[in-house]
C-alpha cells in the first residue's frame, strides 16, 4: 500500500477537488480511499481507479479525469512536462434566440434550449456582428459583451469589470462571440448574498453546495453591449446600447 501511495504522488499530476489551499509540508501524510461520488457536468463517473484523501483533500489522477471530460494528456520526459489538451470549440443549435440591432452591429443572443436540469450545463450565447461593409472602430468598457442574470424576485446580477476604457476594430462582417459561463453564476450568488456578509470569498466558495449553479427558478438572461464611436468619445456622445433578453428555467 505504501509503495502505491508513493507511485501515485510521484506520477500521477493530481487535482484538488475539495480545497485550494496547500498545505504546510509536514512529516507524515495521512492517505485514505476515498468512498464519496464523482459528479461530472451533473454525470456520475466511475473513473476506475483509485481516488485518495490525502492530509484532509481529495486527490484523483488527472489521466482519468481529463478523459471524463474528452481531453487529452500527454507526458514530455525529457522536459518532464505534463500536457493537458481540451477543445474549445463545440456544435450547438439554438431553440431560443433574440436580436437586437442599430445601423452598425446586431448582437444576437441564443440558447440550446429554454429549460434545465438544476447541474445540467446551461448552454447560452452571444454574438455581436458589424453589419456594415466598412472598417468601425469603437471604444468600450473592459467587457464590450456583458451578461445580466435576473431571477423571479427581481434581483439582478452582472459581473463588474471596472470603468476603464478600450478599442476594438471591427472588419466588415467581424463578430465577436460569447458564452454564459460558471463565473456569471459565481457573481452571481456573491451578488445575491452581499459581499459585506462573507468574511472571506475563497472559504465562501469552497464550502458552499455548487455555488458555480444557478439555483432551481425562474430567470431573464439577458446579453448587453455598450459602445462609442471614435469621434462620440471626446464629443460626451450617448452610449450605444444593445440589448437582447431570453428566459431561462431551472428544474
Amino acid at each position: 500500500m505504501k509503495q502505491k501511495r508513493i507511485i501515485l504522488i510521484a506520477i500521477a499530476i493530481i487535482l484538488f477537488l475539495c480545497s485550494s489551499t496547500m498545505l504546510a509540508a509536514s512529516d507524515k501524510i495521512s492517505a485514505y480511499l476515498f468512498k464519496g461520488k464523482l459528479v461530472v457536468n451533473n454525470q456520475m463517473v466511475d473513473l476506475k481507479q483509485d481516488v485518495f484523501n490525502i492530509n484532509g483533500s481529495v486527490y484523483v489522477p488527472l489521466r482519468a479525469f481529463t478523459d471524463q471530460l474528452r481531453g487529452h494528456v500527454s507526458y514530455n520526459k525529457d522536459e518532464q512536462t505534463i500536457y493537458v489538451e481540451q477543445s474549445t470549440t463545440t456544435t450547438k443549435k439554438s431553440t431560443v434566440n433574440a436580436k437586437d440591432s442599430d445601423n452598425i452591429f446586431t448582437l444576437h443572443a441564443f440558447a440550446s434550449k429554454s429549460e434545465y436540469e438544476y447541474g445540467e450545463p446551461i448552454e447560452i450565447w452571444a454574438r455581436l456582428s458589424n453589419d456594415t461593409d466598412r472598417v468601425v472602430n469603437i471604444w468600450h468598457g473592459p467587457l464590450l459583451i456583458n451578461y445580466y442574470i435576473t431571477d423571479e424576485d427581481g434581483f439582478t446580477s452582472h459581473v463588474l469589470a471596472g470603468l476603464a476604457l478600450e478599442s476594438s476594430t471591427f472588419q466588415a462582417g467581424d463578430e465577436l462571440n460569447k458564452s454564459l459561463g460558471r463565473n456569471d453564476f459565481l457573481v452571481y450568488h456573491l451578488n445575491k448574498i452581499g459581499f459585506d456578509n462573507i468574511d472571506d470569498v475563497n472559504a465562501y466558495l469552497n464550502n458552499a453546495d455548487r455555488p458555480s449553479m444557478l439555483p432551481p427558478g425562474e430567470y431573464t438572461i439577458t446579453v448587453k453591449a455598450e459602445y462609442k464611436l471614435d469621434d462620440e468619445v471626446e464629443a460626451g456622445a450617448q452610449w450605444h446600447t444593445l440589448e437582447a433578453s431570453i428566459p431561462l428555467t431551472i428544474q
